[in-house]
């Protein structure tokens, strides 16, 4: 398949494989990664972040099914995105993605690693009112006790703007 490929430009590979992977259509990241696009590609410019991977995006767009297979082709699981430190796990639970948590989990990404500011995944569930995703966040072990680098607890955070009762996700 590679010599059928092998005259793409590397930079629409890479874009194809993006489009795959926001779209979770996993026959055209299959087709992609065989024609050489590589996994581990880091993106400079995505929805107002910077410098992130595809793992990222996948998190983003609630892609958790691409996740398994950008991983065993290189992807780097626990890249930061530019600024604040952010992982793909952190992106999920901002964004309210229970599914993509659990993957990155199950994958291999520590449950509870802290951004720039020690904020980790459950305290952005929490700071966002993502309910689902703060029990599932809960059941992978996550440390409802984590105090940021301003002693914040994602208890804390809950109480901000009422969010303690917010059952949406």
């Amino acid at each position: 398949m590679s010599s059928l490929f092998g005259k793409i430009p590397k930079k629409e590979l890479s874009q194809a494989l993006k489009a795959a992977v926001e779209s979770g259509d996993q026959e055209a990241l299959s087709v992609a990664l065989a024609a050489g696009a590589d996994a581990a590609v880091v993106l400079d410019q995505y929805c107002a972040r910077g410098n992130v991977n595809l793992i990222c995006v996948a998190a983003h767009e609630n892609q958790a099914e691409v996740l398994e297979p950008l991983v065993g082709a290189g992807a780097c699981l626990d890249h930061r995105e530019a600024g604040y430190g952010h992982t793909a796990l952190h992106i999920a639970a901002i964004e309210g993605h229970p599914e993509v948590l659990q993957e990155l989990v199950y994958l291999g990404l520590n449950v509870n690693t802290a951004d720039n500011d020690g904020d980790t995944a459950i305290h952005y569930a929490a700071l966002n009112g993502h309910l689902r995703c703060v029990e599932r966040l809960l059941k992978l072990k996550a440390n409802i006790y984590a105090r940021n680098n301003c002693q914040q607890t994602p208890l804390m955070y809950a109480a901000v703007d009422d969010k303690v009762t917010n059952t949406h996700c």
